[in-house]
């Protein structure tokens, strides 16, 4: 994996030493003879020197031998971009060493200051991990070295970082190197949470988990990922498992409103809906329901919407639901012994398709916004349907809900300032506050940065669920309570949703509101 022949190990430097344009803010540890630091961009004027803030943004830097990490520049010269993994920011030599620069999100510090993890959070690990593994397997590249030191927990998820080491298979056949990423994914399932007593179910299927790796049981990541997922709480309502494997018909409603003080609606409903009703397990209904909301004090916050709504539906369309309903059309034999397998690979696919057809709708508005030069921009979120399961995209602070029995759960988080700030515990959202925060600042939205970080969840979906998709002006000013009554009592979606809508404009209507049940 490194150009030299002897690894060459370097003196750690020390806290405050200035490399290219960023201050060493301590040192992480050694890996692969490579130093990791934790740094910032550099000041003009570093005599102050400070140990980091929470809202300061940081970046790993990693050090080796000048020539020793060459093979990161193939890797992006390919530009994988992958919501989970972590992306070079600059490549650069000094001194006779080489740095990459790579971009933490939010206040980022590695993972081992605090192991053990709790058996759940491993095997969730174990789950994203995984996903970004099969990401970069399908691109022909093996990672080649899990470990707790390349896996990253940041406020807003989990990331794995290393790929400066990772080896582009360009061999005939790279399913050895592909199963060493599974043996030591498995590992590493079992190292974070070495030493957590906690669900002696949970515990169990972790160490079954590690002991298949270590044997070598596993030849594909998907195994692992299907294995993880097999006993990995969701955190949602129980689903019984009659509702969750009967066969189920969507219905759907939706209503919008401009509200009672804005001149235009800048909300937009993307809804696709497929049923096949045949002999396959896969033959419950799928589709895509999407809402987004316009920024309104940005240029065509109504294009940008608009778009977001058409090319999303259009490009899941073309990416997934129909090739997925080709595949089921087979007359091969359904091969039950790896049935497990090939739903994790369907949920993978479903995640990438929708994560894919996000980015697409952001480049065509990154595009709207150069050629009017105005920033414009909108939120997304998405509910993606196949077999008996849903797949949620988020984008900004539209919302999706689930209704479960009588249990009311929000299934997204805001990408707002006012919820980071909440998140921090630097705002009281239920108290008086110091300073008062702008409500709809973005951090995150389609149309802001040509890299776009999507916010995905799978959640197992069956008969009696109902869902909720609906922009802010309503969420902002109809309680969950509220919502939670109406679905539960409307007699249906198209009545939950216009009465959701007419709770909006009754208690202000200050924004426009929209409803997809």
């Amino acid at each position: 994996m490194t150009s030299a022949d002897q690894p060459v190990a370097l003196a750690p430097l020390p806290d405050g030493t200035i490399v290219g344009s960023y201050v060493v803010l301590g040192h992480l540890g050694t890996q692969d003879d490579h130093n990791i630091y934790i740094t910032r961009v550099a000041s003009d004027d570093e005599a102050e020197f400070a140990q980091p803030k929470p809202t300061e943004p940081h970046l790993l830097v990693i050090e080796a031998a000048a020539g020793t990490i060459e093979n990161m520049r193939m890797l992006e010269d390919l530009r994988l971009r992958h919501p989970r993994l972590l992306a070079l920011r600059d490549f650069f030599t000094q001194e006779d060493r080489d740095y990459l620069a790579i971009d933490l999100p939010g206040n980022t510090w590695p993972m081992p200051a605090r192991l053990p993890l709790t058996t759940e959070e491993a095997l969730a690990v174990g789950v994203i991990i995984g996903e970004v593994i099969a990401f970069l397997h399908a691109h022909g590249i093996a990672h080649g070295h899990l470990t707790p030191q390349t896996v990253t927990i940041a406020a807003n998820g989990v990331f794995l970082a290393g790929v400066e080491g990772a080896t582009i298979a360009t061999a005939t056949d790279p399913a050895p190197l592909f199963r060493e990423d599974a043996r030591q994914l498995g590992l590493l399932v079992g190292t974070l949470s070495e030493g957590y007593e906690g669900n002696p179910k949970l515990m169990a299927a972790v160490h079954e988990i590690a002991a298949n790796a270590a044997a070598g049981r596993y030849e594909r990541i998907e195994e692992i990922i299907s294995d993880c997922l097999r006993v990995l709480p969701d955190g949602l309502p129980q689903l019984s498992e009659e509702n969750a494997l009967a066969p189920f018909t969507v219905l759907v409603g939706r209503a919008t409103s401009v509200g009672m003080i804005r001149q235009q609606n800048q909300d937009a409903v993307g809804i696709l809906s497929m049923e096949i009703l045949d002999d396959q397990p896969e033959a419950s209904p799928g589709g895509i329901f999407l809402v987004a909301d316009g920024m309104g004090g940005e240029a065509s916050g109504e294009v940008a919407s608009r778009i977001a709504a058409r090319v999303i539906v259009a490009e899941v369309a073309r990416r997934f639901l129909s090739p997925a309903a080709r595949a089921a059309a087979s007359d091969a034999p359904r091969d039950e012994e790896n049935a497990g397998e090939a739903a994790t690979r369907m949920s993978l696919d479903t995640i990438s398709s929708l994560t894919e057809a996000f980015r697409a709708a952001n480049s065509r508005i990154r595009n709207l916004a150069r050629r009017i030069e105005k920033p414009t921009g909108t939120t997304a979120t998405a509910l993606m349907f196949f077999a008996h399961e849903a797949v949620v995209g988020h984008v900004g602070d539209s919302r999706a809900y689930l209704l479960r029995g009588e249990e009311l759960v929000q299934l997204t988080h805001d990408h707002s300032l006012i919820q980071r700030l909440i998140d921090i515990g630097q705002y009281n959202p239920d108290g008086p506050n110091e300073v008062a925060v702008p409500r709809n600042y973005l951090y995150r939205s389609l149309g802001q940065l040509d890299d776009l970080e999507v916010d995905t969840r799978v959640v197992k979906t069956g008969i009696g669920d109902s869902y909720m998709i609906c922009s802010d002006g309503l969420w902002d000013l109809v309680p969950n309570e509220g919502i939670r009554e109406v679905l539960t009592n409307a007699p249906t979606p198209q009545e939950a949703a216009e009465e959701l809508v007419r709770r909006a404009n009754a208690a202000g209507g200050y924004d426009n509101s929209t409803a997809l049940v």
